[in-house]
């Protein structure tokens, strides 16, 4: 009887344990969806990509670009000066 007595004590025990790691887990997930949303927030990708703040004014956004237009290929390979390397590849 005695050990009976023991190993049912143990097994609440263990009962009791589990629900408490499991309270943990739960919170811990909600933790995690809460910062994943935050951070989304402070980086902008809740916005709809037209809402995002752009890095030209909108003059420059609504300027037609030419379906043939290529982009200059500018190859930085950290020894050359970046602004020489901008100017260089402008077009006059």
């Amino acid at each position: 009887m005695l050990l009976q007595d023991q190993l049912m004590a143990e097994i609440e025990a263990s009962r009791a344990a589990n629900e408490e790691l499991r309270k943990t887990d739960e919170d811990l997930r909600k933790n995690l969806q809460q910062c994943d949303r935050r951070s989304t927030r402070e980086r902008g990708l809740s916005l709809p990509l037209r809402d995002r703040p752009k890095p030209f004014s909108q003059a420059i956004m609504d300027e037609f670009v030419p379906p043939y237009y290529i982009m200059p290929k500018i190859v930085f390979t950290g020894v050359e000066d970046p602004e020489l390397i901008s100017r260089r590849s402008m077009p006059k």
